[in-house]
């Protein structure tokens, strides 16, 4: 904490008139109290440690209590404003924006006793102390962490909270009904419920969907040349340990098809075993196999890496993709069918055993069994809660891969600390009973080879119906896009009384939809029966003429064609008002009454609106000037709910209710009804 802020709101005060809620005497009061607290940090050394309560203690010295605050933190709001005004690109806002949610949470309302504050932090919270180095980093994530250019060291002031009961008990004390906690990585369930010091009467732990047939799991004690698999700190950057590493990997990447994902311990192992690995050739040995990407530490970089490998992944090759545990790509992502085919995890990714913040969390579990202040439930040691940590981050990389019923995958464990009884029961519930131990590498890739072959037979990849995919508006555009791929006009050069004829409106050419589902299309034909074309070149449509155009100058004819959808599913051409249509019969409908320019309009205005290129108005004005003024049209509009982001979706809804007169709520109402 600096006293850059409140100097810098004196100075400017000079060059403004000054606002009568904030005076020089209350920026000077927290200019004091900054001063203050200033002194107590920089006068520790780095890595002090002490109780929470400490900070309470420092605040009482540099004047702030229970009756000050209100008044301190008026004039810092005060400054924040002033500042805004002044200079929105201060840094010095986002310091004191900070600072009072600081205060905000030291002090909240609903502990108005001073002692009951102080001895919370003394249970709960521990502040620490450390030289502040983020100077030499090329950026900062956080405005807060920006220190004064002052000669001596800036410190950090850490304050942590080390017991999760603290807000869990907040929750409960509003008298809140049911508190449902829900996660793949909470086992052991009554270790959870220890460290969140209240009962859980109802627990359960699900068996997975899948049955035998689909994963295939083993814990792998030796590489391809006998040497031990073991990433435990004296032996990861072993040579021998390192060359085996790198051929049960290729190996790996030569049995398994698809999508390969290896997780590593750390961002260090993954760096430390790829620059070893390129410099000895086994990278490239792996590369052999299938290509390798690189999970990067930069977000911005991520998406093009995994696109990259997703477009990969594709092919029967596939490719790996080297991450490591608790990272981004551990977390949260869906890796199904082709893309994770197997995962492979390369060692027990313990927390840093020397990080500070590590170290007092396991003294904090050990302090709190020794006063045994729950005798209801069991405590939880250090040692415990930090293997613990290891598994849970296991159990969230396992999680990549098998993510529905007819998925399946490989989950390779290349440690032997793995078959220890603490760390197998620590998998998931549903994974303990396929895990197989294996002693050596002989028989690995056989076995491999022999599961994929049969779930292969068993388990052919199906792309997720239309339905499913229309409940999320992400994959909604996903598959809109794909069908604009799809739906193109064909390139060849046509007469002009073809195109004419093409552009018309649909329902303008005769076409007739028939109460069995099929489509009758009034082709447009040549005289001769032998030179009869097609001209929709529609992929959801069949037709047996395909005979090549010939003479452009013959006078054409008209003749009636009924075909067959290819989907099995109805087109609607007259706007039926009992039925929202999907995004396959939205897109093809759309198509039918525009013509080829203004199809190829629309196609790029929803891919700049997805890329939030373009605005929703564009959208509404291309509907409105397309759609609005022909009543056959209106039933098209309520089509395009499912793409239209939740923060435009009133705008849109205005627009449709003007127009239509049918809105959301009408929309989800016929949606519900057609299920």
């Amino acid at each position: 904490m600096t006293l850059e802020e409140s100097n810098l709101v004196n100075s400017s005060l000079d060059d403004k008139e000054n606002s009568p809620n904030l005076t020089s005497s209350a920026l000077a009061s927290l200019a004091s109290v900054f001063h203050s607290l200033e002194e107590r940090v920089t006068e520790k050394a780095a890595g002090f440690t002490a109780g929470g309560g400490l900070l309470y203690s420092w605040f009482l010295k540099a004047g702030v209590t229970q009756s000050t605050l209100p008044s301190l933190m008026e004039t810092m709001d005060h400054a924040v404003n002033y500042l805004t005004e002044l200079k929105p690109h201060c840094a010095g806002i986002a310091s004191l924006s900070k600072m009072l949610d600081v205060f905000r949470l030291l002090f909240p309302p609903s502990i108005p006793n001073a002692d009951l504050l102080v001895y919370q932090a003394n249970e709960h919270f521990k502040l620490y102390i450390q030289v502040d180095d983020s100077s030499k980093k090329a950026s900062l994530a956080d405005p807060w962490m920006k220190r004064s250019t002052s000669s001596t060291a800036p410190f950090i002031l850490n304050y942590w909270c080390f017991s999760p009961s603290v807000v869990i008990g907040e929750l409960n004390s509003q008298g809140v009904r049911s508190i449902i906690l829900t996660s793949g990585t909470l086992s052991p369930l009554d270790h959870w419920a220890s460290h969140m010091r209240i009962p859980f009467p109802i627990t359960l732990e699900n068996e997975h969907v899948i049955g035998s047939g689909q994963v295939w799991a083993g814990i792998l004690h030796k590489g391809p040349c006998g040497e031990v698999l073991d990433s435990c700190f004296g032996n990861r950057t072993r040579p021998g340990y390192l060359q085996d590493l790198a051929s049960a990997l290729a190996n790996l990447a030569k049995a398994v098809p698809n999508g390969l994902l290896v997780f590593f311990p750390s961002y260090v192992v993954m760096q430390s075993c790829l620059e070893k690995w390129k410099e000895d050739g086994n990278l490239a040995r792996i590369e052999s196999h299938k290509p390798v990407l690189v999970e990067p530490r930069e977000s911005n970089l991520l998406v093009s890496v995994l696109e990259k490998y997703a477009e990969l992944a594709k092919e029967p090759k596939g490719a790996s993709l080297f991450a490591v545990c608790r990272g981004k790509v551990s977390e949260g992502l869906d890796f199904g069918d082709y893309h994770g085919r197997a995962v492979v995890l390369t060692g027990l990714p313990y927390p840093p055993r020397r990080d500070p913040r590590v170290v007092m969390k396991m003294e904090h579990l050990d302090s709190k069994i020794k006063q045994k202040l729950n005798s209801n439930v069991s405590g939880l040691y250090g040692n415990e809660w930090y293997s613990q940590q290891a598994m849970r981050a296991v159990n969230q990389a396992v999680g990549r891969v098998v993510r529905h019923k007819r998925d399946y995958g490989a989950i390779i464990l290349c440690d032997q600390r793995f078959s220890f009884p603490s760390n197998r029961d620590s998998l998931s519930v549903w994974l303990r009973r396929f895990v197989i131990n294996l002693k050596t590498f002989d028989s690995v890739v056989w076995q491999l080879k022999s599961f994929f072959k049969v779930a292969q037979q068993r388990f052919p990849y199906k792309p997720p119906p239309l339905s499913s995919r229309q409940e999320c508006i992400s994959n909604n555009f996903e598959e809109l896009h794909g069908e604009l791929k799809d739906l193109n006009y064909s390139d060849a050069s046509l007469p002009s009384s073809i195109w004419e004829n093409l552009h018309k409106p649909f329902h303008e050419n005769g076409n007739e939809l028939k109460s069995d589902g099929s489509l009758t299309i009034r082709e447009t034909t040549f005289k001769s029966s032998n030179q009869r074309k097609r001209i929709l070149n529609d992929p959801l449509c069949s037709s047996t003429h395909k005979e090549p155009l010939h003479n452009p100058e013959v006078p054409l004819r008209k003749k009636k064609t009924t075909i067959k959808l290819k989907s099995g599913k109805s087109l609607s051409v007259n706007g039926p008002k009992d039925k929202v249509l999907n995004a396959a019969e939205f897109l093809t409908e759309v198509k039918c009454m525009l013509c080829k320019d203004s199809f190829k309009t629309f196609s790029q205005l929803i891919k700049d609106y997805k890329a939030s290129v373009a605005p929703i108005e564009n959208i509404i004005q291309f509907f409105s000037e397309k759609f609005s003024t022909d009543s056959k049209c209106h039933y098209l509009l309520p089509g395009f709910y499912r793409f239209i982001q939740i923060k435009d979706r009133q705008k849109y809804e205005d627009f449709c209710l003007k127009i239509t007169g049918m809105g959301y709520d009408d929309v989800i109402t016929k949606q519900s009804i057609a299920m």
